[in-house]
């Protein structure tokens, strides 16, 4: 029982208790379970969570997630979380359209999480009550010190934000999930730990900028997933043509095709990058032959490629062109 509900029931039994004078037993009780809530620290282990967070349980429906928030600011972040990401229960997980995987109240070392995004961005959701004063700010301070070292980034949203501005909320994980790469990339800060860059997975979001994504984490692409997908205006995406999607492909391959300029002119052994060009249509005699997985065909994946290699030629030939 979350501490809003016990609340309830204890004003209930109290005000029963003047009609039935044993119905204050219960107000006794829920008012101990009460000040036990709030007087504990509120980053001790979760009962009954002590193997992961809600993920653990094996939920079948989102609303049995919601149900382990524990305050009205957490239940209104997780329904934002919900609309924002498409989130969906698959496998007794919450799983985005986009990849993202969500839990609630996780326990890492001595600390239980609010919500923990993608198995690495922890959020936590703070009440000005309950995390204002100074002992609270360093407690918190200290807690996240702690967190960071184990590999975790930590994004803490004000309630008031969960509540009345979900956007603002919704807009810093979004940008915390970038930060997110590229604390990846520098623990450790090598050229071995890097990046297969999926212009599908990552052009799903109408706000990821690939060609900008290109340009920032260029030296540390080491393979290139070259695919496009057509977003819908309700957030849905499917499978499309290589240059007739909503991903402006050529840009994207001309900002690799500088990124492999750059490396040469490094001397970089590495300054190919290699490119897989799925996913593809069934096409011609493909068309009903066994054992062709969906976007795998030979014929469609040939086509995408001689769409992709002639807009590195048509490129290449422009700037030579241009080129003084």
């Amino acid at each position: 029982m979350n501490l809003s509900l016990k609340i309830l029931c204890f004003v209930g039994c109290t005000v029963a208790g003047f009609v039935f004078p044993l119905a204050f037993l219960g107000s006794v009780s829920l008012a101990f379970s009460i000040w036990t809530d709030v007087s504990k620290d509120h980053d001790a282990p979760g009962k009954g969570l002590e193997r992961g967070g809600a993920a653990s349980r094996l939920f079948k429906e989102k609303e049995h997630f919601r149900s382990v928030s524990e305050s009205p600011a957490e239940e209104a972040f997780f329904d934002a979380m919900v609309t924002a990401f498409k989130l969906e229960v698959q496998d007794g997980k919450l799983q985005g359209d986009d990849g993202l995987l969500l839990d609630m109240q996780v326990e890492v070392m001595r600390y239980r999480l609010d919500f923990l995004v993608d198995r690495r961005l922890i959020v936590e959701i703070d009440g000005a009550a309950w995390h204002s004063s100074p002992e609270a700010v360093a407690r918190d301070k200290q807690r996240d010190s702690a967190l960071s070292e184990a590999g975790y980034h930590i994004l803490r949203i004000p309630a008031k934000h969960a509540l009345y501005t979900p956007n603002i909320a919704i807009q810093s994980v979004r940008e915390a999930r970038k930060e997110v790469i590229r604390a990846i990339f520098a623990s450790p800060d090598c050229q071995a730990n890097g990046l297969t860059f999926c212009t599908g997975s990552f052009g799903v979001r109408a706000d990821n900028d690939l060609v900008a994504m290109v340009r920032e984490f260029a030296p540390r692409i080491h393979f290139v997933h070259l695919r496009n997908v057509t977003r819908e205006p309700d957030g849905s995406f499917h499978e499309a043509d290589h240059l007739g999607g909503s991903t402006d492909m050529p840009a994207v391959v001309i900002a690799l095709m500088q990124e492999q300029e750059r490396r040469k002119a490094e001397g970089r052994a590495d300054w190919h990058l290699p490119m897989r060009p799925d996913h593809g249509h069934l096409l011609a005699d493909d068309i009903g032959k066994a054992r062709i997985n969906p976007g795998y065909s030979l014929i469609g994946r040939l086509k995408g490629m001689a769409e992709l290699r002639g807009v590195m030629h048509g490129a290449a030939a422009m700037h030579k062109m241009l080129s003084p």
